[in-house]
């Protein structure tokens, strides 16, 4: 099975080595699961439409795990291009028979923030808009019959815990990587029974 992943830094695996990010220890974890990583650190979901074509199609996978948005929500103050965007995206895959799966992206770990993020996620419109979306996402993924990861589930409930697996408030550690991978594998694993 063949999964390209389409994203931003969060799919990209910023901040942690290329072994550490979590789509290189699925690969690992999961056997007869090719993951290919096409996420792009900085990418809005124009972005991963432009170049949709090059990173999904051309790549002929089983399956496209798309996670993205939080750029869209911290750069440009609007939801409403990423919402157009993965409509368009999850509408190709359908014509081309391929599995879409959505990741709601993971929340901003406040306590977290280093100086370099703060001044775009304590925007007063971040945490409103995160929501709006997050909430249209779920609707959007029910009404059209999509599967939808609640990326969050993967980490620690805990907020201490969940600190000790952030790197800077946006991304994840080695350690915050290895518990998605984990999530991501069991996931996957119940998938891999339809192809």
């Amino acid at each position: 099975m063949r999964v390209v992943c389409i994203g931003d830094s969060l799919t990209y695996g910023y901040g942690v080595k290329r072994k550490d990010a979590w789509t290189t220890l699925v690969s690992q974890m999961l056997e007869g699961v090719e993951i290919i990583n096409c996420g792009v650190s900085g990418d809005t979901t124009s972005g991963m439409l432009a170049r949709f074509e090059q990173d999904v199609l051309k790549n002929e996978p089983d399956v496209m795990f798309l996670m993205g948005g939080s750029n869209d929500i911290l750069f440009s103050h609007s939801i409403t291009a990423a919402k157009n965007n993965i409509t368009a995206m999850i509408s190709q895959c359908s014509n081309k028979r391929i599995y879409p799966i959505l990741g709601i992206p993971f929340p901003i770990c406040v306590p977290c923030l280093t100086t370099e993020w703060k001044f775009y996620a304590e925007q007063k419109e971040v945490q409103p808009l995160y929501t709006e979306y997050v909430k249209w996402l779920r609707e959007y993924a029910g009404h059209f019959h999509v599967p939808l990861w609640e990326m969050e589930a993967a980490l620690p409930q805990d907020p201490a815990e969940r600190m000790e697996c952030s790197l800077d408030g946006i991304h994840w550690n080695e350690k915050g990587n290895e518990l998605i991978a984990k999530y991501v594998s069991r996931q996957l694993n119940n998938l891999q029974k339809r192809f």
